[in-house]
């Protein structure tokens, strides 16, 4: 199965006096890019979790969180009485200029900085049986994360062979309208050539021979559409063999690109620069959804 690098995953666990959460968010990212956020007392989880994350993903900007609380926090006040000094006299030395009038002592604690209400913070210290339970529920997350990303890869999975259909429909329509063309190409070049035997003055063989290379190999698609044919089936296998494809699959699609382009290039009918046209459209729309697979 593929996945994509997109993802969420949250998990909220308690045990010895303690409340964590663990959230991870992954998005795109050109290659593994970890951004862990701890807090403070529990930094020693880190390398052991870049570990855990480095063995099951290859591709993704990943952000870690974790968020650890006592169960016997207190919230406590604290006034900045410099700043509400600072305040009062300030006011003093403008009410005697100005008569200004003598503010409300709850407006001054409205003043921001004043008043702080916080929680008193308690160090986690290292307790090996907690430290356990967090890191394992860690992995509980983290699975979490890739069921999340598989969840998306089998939706990104279902459109790119949605897609793929759409330009192998495209290439027999191609291959049909290029038999159509070769036709109309020999009939305009058997009028051209009777054209010239009417009067052998003009008739010269390596001229018409010149012609006959010049326009074969300017209508001639077979290996362009050959390409886009095995291009397609290379795409076909990568996407069911699952796994990380994101590389593969994005590099199979500018193939599909070139191709599409030298089609267009060669065209020498306004149906077959058509094709070739909504060929390009279904192709950017699959690179598009490729960018978002691991």
């Amino acid at each position: 199965m593929i996945s994509s690098m997109t993802g969420f995953s949250s998990i909220e666990k308690s045990k010895s006096g303690y409340d964590w959460i663990w959230e991870i968010k992954s998005v795109n990212s050109r290659s593994l890019d970890l951004r862990l956020r701890l807090g403070s007392g529990v930094e020693r989880y880190e390398q052991e979790l870049r570990q855990k994350i480095s063995k099951y993903i290859r591709r993704g900007n990943i952000s870690v969180t974790l968020r650890v609380t006592s169960q016997q926090r207190e919230e406590k006040i604290t006034v900045n009485r410099d700043l509400l000094n600072s305040l009062i006299d300030l006011w003093q030395d403008y009410s005697s200029e100005n008569k200004v009038d003598p503010p409300r002592f709850d407006g001054l604690l409205r003043v921001r900085g004043v008043v702080d209400l916080a929680e008193t913070k308690e160090e986690m210290i290292e307790n090996t049986p907690l430290d356990r339970a967090i890191i394992n529920s860690f992995d509980s997350a983290l699975e979490g994360l890739l069921d999340s990303r598989k969840s998306e890869g089998a939706k990104i999975e279902t459109i790119l062979l949605t897609q793929i259909d759409e330009i192998n429909t495209l290439v027999k329509r191609a291959v049909d309208c290029s038999l159509t063309v070769l036709e109309k190409t020999r009939s305009s070049l058997k009028k051209k050539v009777d054209s010239l035997m009417e009067d052998k003055k003009l008739f010269d063989e390596d001229r018409l021979a010149q012609e006959i290379v010049i326009l074969a190999t300017k209508s001639d698609i077979r290996e362009e559409l050959d390409r886009l044919a095995a291009h397609i089936q290379a795409a076909k296998i990568e996407i069911t063999k699952g796994g990380v494809v994101g590389r593969k699959l994005d590099f199979l699609s500018q193939e599909f690109n070139r191709e599409a382009n030298t089609l267009c290039a060669k065209a020498s009918d306004q149906q077959l620069n058509e094709i070739g046209l909504s060929m390009k459209v279904v192709i950017d729309q699959f690179r598009e959804q490729v960018q978002n697979l691991e």
